[in-house]
């Protein structure tokens, strides 16, 4: 494009990437924007209208961002991202109920298959587990188990011991179900107001 003249087409990373420094990776490596997963259509039209809506786009940078606020590291835990949650699926109280019942069946489940597989010494299935489930942990908005499970995944490829962060995870899930337990009860109370 360049060479003939052309404007440039913007380059727009999707990673299921969402560790600190994953979007500069992305704009180091040629990008010119970046979106993470949970891709939701919201995403992907505010990037896109970054820079073809109304823009006369020249390759010469990247618009100013205005994105939704980030979650900061430290002393602030946040646990689950509720609103933000419940706005990804469309505030459907019925959707939102279903998968919290799958949540409480299927991700004990899966805590036990790591420790399954971490005494049988299966690594690669145990590191595609912890993969899966950090994934879904993350487009659930459940971000410090995303980022814990994150951590046991660095620690398995590391070789090191992961009991005790394996302790952070059961306890960080037993948390949220009884946090998602409670924003179900509260929906179902609005619910039944009206």
């Amino acid at each position: 494009e360049k060479n003939r003249g052309l404007k440039e087409s913007p380059i727009v990373a999707v990673t299921a990437g969402t560790v600190k420094g994953e979007e500069e990776k992305c704009f180091n490596a040629g990008m010119n924007d970046y979106i993470s997963k949970p891709v939701t259509e919201n995403k992907v039209a505010e990037v896109l209208g970054r820079w073809f809506v109304g823009k006369d786009f020249n390759g010469a940078g990247r618009p100013p961002i205005e994105t939704e606020k980030k979650v900061e590291k430290g002393e602030d835990i946040v646990h689950f991202e509720n609103d933000y949650f419940k706005k990804m699926i469309g505030n459907d109280d019925e959707l939102f109920e279903k998968l919290v019942d799958f949540i409480k069946k299927d991700f004990p489940q899966k805590i036990d298959n790591i420790k399954e597989l971490l005494k049988e010494g299966d690594t690669e299935n145990l590191l595609n587990t912890l993969h899966s489930l950090k994934g879904a942990s993350l487009s659930m908005r459940f971000i410090h188990l995303g980022d814990l499970l994150s951590n046991v995944e660095k620690k398995v490829k590391a070789n090191e011991d992961i009991t005790e962060v394996l302790t952070d995870v059961e306890k960080e899930l037993s948390l949220l179900l009884t946090i998602i337990d409670e924003k179900c009860c509260e929906e179902k109370n609005k619910g039944s107001e009206k």
